[in-house]
Formats: structure tokens, sequence, C-alpha cells
């Protein structure tokens, strides 16, 4: 049997890439997505589908910002943050709090 439960408009598309940013070319990954006003935003990664556990990552808004933020509010509109590689591979999540 097959359970499929919807509800409209509570879904959300992530783009993501990996780019190299800065004279010193910095590895992060920028991911983009759709925000709604007044929620709040974490960046979450997982090396491999088998690992223990999520770890939150810091996250900045500009391309060669510091990462140092962890939350970030929605404006309605989309938004882009950048984290920082320190694996070739893995899992991003982006979770509404």
């Amino acid at each position: 049997d097959l359970l499929r439960i919807e509800i409209p408009d509570l879904g959300f598309r992530i783009d993501g890439a990996a780019v190299l940013v800065g004279a010193d070319n910095i590895p992060r990954y920028r991911l983009s997505f759709p925000t709604v006003s007044g929620v709040n935003y974490e960046v979450w990664f997982r090396q491999a589908l088998s690992a223990s556990a999520w770890v939150r990552l810091p996250f900045s808004t500009t391309p060669t910002g510091a990462a140092t933020a962890t939350v970030l509010s929605g404006t309605g509109a989309t938004a882009t943050v950048y984290v920082d590689r320190s694996t070739p591979s893995g899992f991003y999540a982006v979770a509404r709090l």
C-alpha cells in the first residue's frame, strides 16, 4: 500500500552548485531557494546517507563573506547562501524553522 500526502505550496526547490570564489579560488557550495517572509531557515550537511547525523552548517550570504551565519530570515524572495566545502561530495538540506 502507498500513502501519499500532498500539502499545496509547502515544498520548495533548492538549486545548488560548486563554485570557486575570490582571488584564492576558495571552494564553496552555493544554495538558492525560495523563502517565505517571516520564516527562518538553516543549512544542514551530511557527508553520506549512511552518516550518523546531519550537521548544521554556518553560511555566508555573499560569495566571499565569512561563513558565520546559522539562521536566515525569509523575505519572500529567493535567497542565496554560500557554505564552505570541506569534502568533495555530500548532501545539503535547507530546513524551515
